[in-house]
């Protein structure tokens, strides 16, 4: 690895080919930074035999059990010889760690015993999580307990929003936060204005509104709240068309309830588009993003909406709500379906204030990746520079002199 600066691991406990949230934001972090450094992601092996991986980055793959926990396998790290041998000829400068169960927990300890700083990003809403699988409100708390073990195991943890933040805490953390958002990996270029025109004039009239939800059609993303708004909608006469771009395993039961409601001509689901520049044209076509998940930590579809001046209206209270300042850079609505139901309608009544949110969308909610990893790489160095292993303390401070210095030749390029 010729030119490489620094050796950073990632420890993730799902990963593709199943597609989340946070292996999405792993292989963003870990290709931009492989253009510079040397970066290894531990993720299980896939239980899809066919499937093979290709990044511009190396993945170790570890066993996996055969017992599965919804989509995904549990993995037994501790029980791969393979992958203790290649971590012995190893020898890395951080670890960045996304989830805190097997593999997470195995990278942690691994970093603590080789004296190697350790970072954890949190993602979830771990104790409502739980609660959902378990049912059990003490049970529950103590595998919140479990989870804060791990994350006070850690030199730092890493959250997308100020109500992230204040989750960890509540679970016990008691170490340094580090507030860094995610990027979006889309643009505004190669959009064909006419065909955009084209778009929105086959699923909306001119006198109506294009309202649009992207994500998976399933209740932790609150579906059922977003159709009973539609309803009150209709009810109070507004024009608009509600359009689902996403699949999941409950969408016939909302096509179904949509029936009930009246909704045929109001509501579509259109599937899931994976074409990225596909998708751009409906996040332009749109004039308000539907985003009312009490579950989501953060949303990428929000900056992806944010690119294209599409404004998003979030449910009051809400972790992914508590970037938004309500009427300067999106909507917050209470949870009454009547209420949100008139905010909805008014927000569009107020051009000029909308037409400001817009903007201001684009300003505070849209952040290049490249923008992001800039801020991470920052971050590693002041992580790496304050957990000096003392016998590579040398080695590790000419590092960091030489990692700064070509930073800020390029910054005065």
């Amino acid at each position: 690895m010729e030119g490489k600066k620094l050796k950073i691991a990632f420890f993730v406990d799902s990963y593709y080919p199943i597609i989340d949230g946070v292996s999405l934001v792993v292989n963003n972090y870990a290709s931009l930074l492989a253009q510079k450094h040397d970066v290894t992601v531990f993720v299980p092996k896939s239980a899809d035999k066919t499937y093979i991986d290709n990044f511009p980055y190396r993945v170790v793959r570890c066993k996996i059990s055969p017992i599965r926990i919804g989509e995904y396998n549990i993995s037994l790290p501790n029980m791969d010889k393979n992958l203790k041998k290649i971590l012995k000829t190893e020898k890395f400068d951080i670890v960045h760690v996304h989830s805190p169960f097997t593999v997470g927990k195995f990278g942690i300890e691994y970093a603590n015993k080789n004296n190697i700083p350790v970072i954890i990003t949190c993602h979830s809403q771990f104790y409502q999580d739980f609660k959902r699988v378990t049912g059990s409100k003490i049970l529950s708390e103590m595998l919140v307990s479990y989870i804060a073990k791990a994350f006070n195991n850690c030199n730092e943890l890493w959250t997308m929003n100020p109500k992230l933040k204040e989750l960890v805490r509540s679970y016990g953390f008691k170490g340094k936060v580090f507030i860094i958002p995610n990027g979006c990996d889309m643009d505004n270029s190669g959009i064909d204005e006419k065909k955009l025109k084209t778009l929105k004039s086959e699923i909306v009239k001119p006198e109506e509104k294009l309202i649009t939800f992207v994500g998976r059609i399933y209740a932790l993303k609150n579906i059922d709240f977003i159709l009973r708004v539609c309803k009150k909608l209709k009810d109070k006469s507004f024009k608009f068309k509600m359009l689902f771009v996403g699949s999941g395993c409950e969408i016939e039961k909302y096509k179904k309830q949509c029936k009930k409601l009246g909704l045929e001509n109001e509501v579509c689901f259109i599937g899931a588009i994976n074409e990225r520049e596909k998708l751009k044209y409906y996040y332009a076509a749109s004039d308000l993003l539907f985003f009312p998940s009490a579950y989501d930590t953060d949303g990428l579809v929000k900056s992806e909406a944010a690119v294209f001046e599409t404004p998003t209206i979030f449910l009051k209270d809400t972790i992914v709500a508590s970037v938004i300042e309500d009427g300067k850079n999106g909507y917050i609505g209470e949870n009454d379906t009547d209420k949100f139901a008139d905010k909805i309608i008014n927000l569009f009544a107020d051009k000029a204030e909308y037409e400001v949110v817009c903007k201001n969308a684009k300003k505070t909610l849209y952040f290049t990746w490249q923008e992001i990893i800039d801020r991470a790489e920052n971050e590693y160095l002041k992580v790496i520079e304050l957990n000096f292993n003392k016998k590579d303390q040398k080695k590790r401070k000419l590092m960091i002199k030489k990692i700064k210095q070509s930073k800020k030749v390029k910054k005065d390029a």
